[in-house]
C-alpha cells in the first residue's frame, strides 16, 4: 500500500513538472497584439462570403467597453469561406482577430440560405466565438447595418448587445447560436431570427458625442424571418411574430394593443407561461397569463371604464382576440409547412418511431386553451 502511494506520488510530481515546463514553452499572444471583433456580418454573394467585422483595438490600454469611438474600425472582405474571409482581415490590419467577445452575429438573407449551421459551427470550434451569441437577421447587406449610429451609444454593437441581451423576456425575438443550431437539428428543422430594420433619423439636432462615418439611425426588430434547413426563408410580420413568441416561450413584461368596440386599450403581459402538447394529431396549447390595463383610449372618457362590468368584458373579448390569433398563426404555418411553431418536435416526443414526417401536416389540428387573470401593473 505504501509503494502504491509513493508511485502515485512520483507520477502526480512529474506531471506537475512536464505541465509547467510545457506552459512556459507555449507561445501566446498577448492582449495588445489582438484586434477585439465585437460584431460579425456575414453575406453570400453567390460565389463567395462577404464578411464584415467591427474591431476595436486595445492597444492603448482600455477595454472594449471603454475604448473611444475612434478605435472602432468596420472592415469587410470577400474569400470562398467566412474562415478565410476572417484571416484576410487579420492580415490587411496586422493583428490576429478574436471572436472570443463576439456577442452579435448579423446574417443576411442570402446567408441563411447557404448553410449557416456549418459556418457558425467553425467559428465556435476554431475562432473561440461565443455560443450564446445573439444572431440577428437583415434582408440587405450587414455591413450597410453595421456602419450606421445610433443616438443612445457609441456604438451600434453596445446598442444591439442592450436590446438582446438583457434577461427579461419580452416579446422581442432573442435567437442564441446555441439555441439556432439546436433548431436546425432538431425535427422541425427551423428557427426564428428578429429581422434588423433601420430607420434614418433626419433631425440634425441629435446630440451625441460619437464620431465617424455613417447616418443615425433607430433599429426596428419587431418582425422575424423563420429559417429552415432545407433552405427556405419566410417572413414573419409583427403581429405573427408576437403570437409566435407568446407560444414559445415564458414572457414578462410584454405590452400590447388591441381593439375593443370604440376603445383602443394598452395592456401589458405581467408573465405569461404556455405548455404545448401533441396527442392523436392534435396540438393543444395552453396559454396562461396574468394581464394590466395600461392605458385606454376613448373619445368621451366613462366612469363605465375603471367598472368590473369593464373588465370583466374587455378579458372576455381579449381571451377571443388571442384566440383568434393564435389560431390564425397555426394555419399560417400549416399551410406554407414552416414548423416556426417547432410543432414536428411534439410529435416526435409523443410518437417516437411511430413519426411520419410526410403525413404530419394533413389532418394536424390545432387547441389553444386560454386562461387570463387580471392584476395590477
Amino acid at each position: 500500500m505504501q509503494k502504491l502511494f509513493k508511485f502515485k506520488s512520483f507520477i502526480l510530481v512529474v506531471f506537475v513538472v512536464v505541465c509547467t515546463f510545457l506552459g512556459r514553452t507555449i507561445s501566446t499572444f498577448s492582449i495588445s497584439e489582438r484586434n477585439i471583433v465585437l460584431m460579425i456580418g456575414i453575406d453570400y454573394t453567390g460565389t463567395d462570403y462577404a464578411v464584415t467585422t467591427q474591431v476595436v483595438s486595445p492597444s492603448s490600454g482600455q477595454g472594449a467597453e471603454s475604448a473611444s469611438s475612434d478605435n472602432f474600425a468596420t472592415i469587410t472582405t470577400k474569400a470562398p469561406t467566412v474562415a478565410q474571409a476572417l484571416e484576410d482581415i487579420g492580415g490587411k490590419i496586422g493583428r490576429t482577430l478574436s471572436l472570443a467577445h463576439c456577442n452579435i452575429i448579423v446574417l443576411s438573407k442570402n446567408a441563411l440560405l447557404s448553410n449557416p449551421d456549418s459556418y457558425l459551427n467553425n467559428l465556435i470550434t476554431s475562432w473561440l466565438l461565443p455560443i450564446n451569441a445573439v444572431i440577428v437577421a437583415v434582408d440587405d447587406k450587414p455591413e450597410n447595418v453595421m456602419k450606421l449610429k445610433v443616438p443612445s451609444s457609441e456604438n451600434i454593437a453596445f446598442y444591439l448587445q442592450t436590446l438582446m441581451l438583457t434577461e427579461k423576456k419580452s416579446l422581442l425575438t432573442k435567437t442564441h447560436i446555441n439555441t439556432f443550431l439546436t433548431d436546425f437539428a432538431s425535427k422541425s428543422k427551423t428557427t426564428t431570427l428578429p429581422i434588423c430594420v433601420p430607420t434614418e433619423i433626419d433631425d440634425e439636432s441629435v446630440l451625441s458625442s460619437q464620431s465617424g462615418t455613417g447616418k443615425y439611425a433607430t433599429i426596428d426588430l419587431k418582425t422575424n424571418f423563420a429559417v429552415s434547413k432545407d433552405g427556405t426563408v419566410m417572413l414573419l410580420d409583427e403581429k405573427t411574430t408576437q403570437i409566435t413568441n407568446l407560444l414559445r416561450t415564458k414572457i414578462k413584461e410584454a405590452y400590447l394593443n388591441v381593439q375593443y368596440d370604440d376603445y383602443n386599450v394598452e395592456y401589458q403581459i405581467v408573465k405569461s407561461d404556455t405548455k404545448m402538447k401533441y396527442e392523436n394529431n392534435s396540438v393543444t396549447a395552453k396559454f396562461k397569463a396574468e394581464i394590466a390595463l395600461v392605458e385606454i383610449e376613448n373619445k368621451t372618457f366613462s366612469e363605465f371604464l375603471l367598472s368590473k362590468e369593464f373588465k370583466d368584458k374587455f378579458m372576455s373579448e381579449l381571451k377571443k382576440d388571442l384566440t383568434e390569433k393564435m389560431n390564425d398563426v397555426f394555419e399560417l404555418s400549416k399551410t406554407t409547412k414552416s414548423d416556426f411553431l417547432m410543432l414536428r418536435n411534439l410529435a416526435w416526443q409523443s410518437e417516437g418511431l411511430n413519426y411520419n414526417p410526410d403525413a404530419f401536416w394533413e389532418n394536424l389540428t390545432f387547441n389553444p386553451q386560454i386562461e387570463l387573470s387580471l392584476v395590477k401593473s
